[in-house]
Formats: structure tokens, C-alpha cells, sequence
């Protein structure tokens, strides 16, 4: 009704919401007083709740059309930023794509008989800068959650969104960077590692199609790690199927020289996934060899440990230093 009412004929000079008589300034005018009335309402609604802001706010957006919920989100986003999270969250849990909703509903139109002048959302170019402000906002006023959340918007979006996700998370974190100190929060390591829990398949399929990309956010999350990251680059060489893509994270951690960090993460991915070992170090030995210097059990090298490897798992393993085949059947 508020939208069809800024299209309702007045005479000019006699409403103060219209100021003068040049259409366009009215048209303004009245845009700008229904906007600032729209945002007040919305405010009012979240504030009064009996749920808190984020449950109100993610309600009120997904009970309505497409530009009126662009309108929530823009309202929320300069209002009150610091639930986006939250509210994104929400739409996860629920198993809403709102970003299909921004862009595939028409505007509120309760009046059949009257043309909304507001442009389908779908057709807006500048949609894809407003999806990245919002996964900008979620990164400025992050919480625990966030990560876990932008994982799983990565895992039920298109590929375009899905894309635009890595590359906000990507210059993002490099844009918080201070003096080429990177930030306190590896974005990008933690949404690579709670992608690796939500849908490990969607990072060797982005690998395959859009390497460069991919590459450029394991840089970003390699750029800044250390021995306490182990276990999430551990959960996400042993998630991967892609021995490309692994052996791309080994080379990675490697150029760190961080010998704490690669004995954590080789051992764990020895015990969880060896078979990843294997196939890095059947096509990069010197690789290999490297990594296995750096772990922290005395005694161990590349042929012992690749030996223990290959028993465990009941392959037949020979040793290249000495010819000889050792076979363990382990059935």
C-alpha cells in the first residue's frame, strides 16, 4: 500500500511532501519520505519483537518480495551490521536462498491495477556488488559461526555467487591486511576448512573449473599459518579427492618452512587419509622427501614411513632405496 501510494496523483504545491512542481523533485521528494518511513517501520518491527533482531529480521525478509527484502537487508546493513551473521545464519537453517529470492520475486504489488515503476531485482546490474557488500559485512562482523554459514551459502549457491564468495573472501582479507601483517582471522582458511565439512566435492569441482581461483584463495589462507592450523589443513587435504589440488596445499604449507606445521598436518593426514599421501608422492618425490625431513618422529624417513603407510592400508609398497617389495595382506 506504501508503494502504490508514491504513485497516487497529487496536485502540486499542495502536498509538503512534494517540494515545488518539477516532477522530478517530487518523484524524489516522495521516494526519499517513503524510503526513511519504510526503514523506520522496519526498524520499529525488529526492535519490538518478541524474537530477537536477527530471527525478526530473516522472518520480515523472507515473507516478502524480492526489492522489499533488498530493502530489509540494505536497512539492516546501515543500521544495525553487527547481526548479518545471524541473520544470514538463519536463512541457512531454514534452507532459504535469499539470493535467489532478492533476484527471482517481483516488488510488493497489492494494487493490480496500478504498474510498480520499481525495476525487477533481477535485473539489476549492480546485484552482484550488492551480494558482495553483504559477504564483505559478514567477514567486517564475524562471529564463530560465520564461516560455517558462508561454507554452506558457497555449498547452495550458483557458480557465479559461489565464485564471488571466494573472490570477496580473497581481496577481503588481503584489504585488512596492516603494514603486510595479514589479519588476526584466516577467513579464507576457515571457510576452505568448514567447506571441506559441509561439501568436500564443491572444492575439487571449483578446483577442476576455476583453479586459478581456488589456488588464489589456498594462497591467501597459506599466507598466514601456523602449528595450530594443522588440523584444518589436515581436514582439508584428507576431505579431497583431487590429487592436484592436494598436493597443491602440501606445496603450500611446505613454502611456510614451518617444520611443527608440516610433522602435524603429515602425521594426521597419514592416520586419516594416506592414500593422499601416496599420490603426492608418486608424482612429486622430492616433494614428498621434503616433508618428511620436518616430522617430528625420530628415526622416521620417506621409506619407512611410506612403508608404514602402505601396510596399514594392505598395499604392496617397494622400497626405492633397497628394490625391495614388501606385500602385507591385512584382511
Amino acid at each position: 500500500h506504501i508503494e502504490t501510494a508514491k504513485f497516487d496523483p497529487t496536485t502540486p504545491g499542495t502536498d509538503p511532501l512534494t517540494p515545488g512542481n518539477d516532477p522530478a523533485n517530487m518523484m524524489s521528494g516522495q521516494n526519499n519520505f517513503y524510503d526513511s518511513l519504510k526503514g523506520q517501520i522496519f526498524n520499529g518491527i525488529v526492535n519490538y519483537s518478541d524474537q530477537t533482531a536477527a530471527e525478526a529480521t530473516a522472518g520480515l525478509m523472507m515473507n516478502s518480495q524480492g526489492d522489499s527484502a533488498v530493502f530489509m537487508m540494505e536497512t539492516m546493513m546501515d543500521s544495525n551490521p553487527e547481526i548479518i551473521g545471524d541473520v544470514m545464519q538463519g536463512f541457512v537453517q531454514d534452507d532459504f536462498n535469499i539470493f535467489n529470492h532478492f533476484e527471482n520475486t517481483g516488488p510488493d504489488n497489492f494494487n493490480n491495477n496500478t504498474t510498480s515503476e520499481f525495476p525487477q531485482v533481477g535485473t539489476n546490474p549492480d546485484m552482484q556488488n550488492f551480494k558482495a557488500e553483504v559477504f564483505k559485512d559478514m567477514m567486517t562482523y564475524s562471529n564463530d559461526n560465520t564461516m560455517e554459514t558462508m561454507a554452506q551459502l558457497v555449498a547452495g549457491a550458483d557458480t557465479e555467487t559461489a565464485s564471488l564468495i571466494f573472490e570477496t573472501v580473497v581481496s577481503e582479507q588481503n584489504n585488512m591486511s596492516v603494514d603486510g601483517a595479514m589479519p588476526e582471522n584466516n577467513f579464507a582458511l576457515d571457510l576452505m576448512d568448514n567447506l571441506s565439512n559441509v561439501d568436500p566435492s564443491i572444492v575439487d569441482a571449483m578446483y577442476e573449473n576455476q583453479g586459478d581461483l581456488v589456488d588464489s584463495m589456498m594462497d591467501t589462507a597459506m599466507s598466514n599459518v601456523s602449528a595450530s592450523d594443522s588440523v584444518a589443513i589436515a581436514n582439508i587435504i584428507s576431505s579431497s579427492e583431487n590429487d592436484d589440488f592436494n598436493e597443491a596445499v602440501f606445496t603450500g604449507m611446505a613454502s611456510n618452512n614451518d617444520s611443527d606445521l608440516t610433522s602435524n598436518v603429515f602425521v594426521s593426514v597419514a592416520d586419516s587419509s594416506p592414500e593422499s599421501l601416496i599420490a603426492m608422492a608418486s608424482t612429486n618425490t622430492s616433494l614428498y622427501n621434503d616433508m618428511v625431513s620436518d616430522v617430528s618422529d625420530t628415526g622416521t624417513t620417506a621409506a619407512s614411513l611410506m612403508t608404514d603407510i602402505y601396510n596399514t592400508a594392505g598395499y604392496t609398497y617397494t622400497d626405492p632405496a633397497t628394490g625391495m617389495t614388501t606385500t602385507v595382506d591385512t584382511t
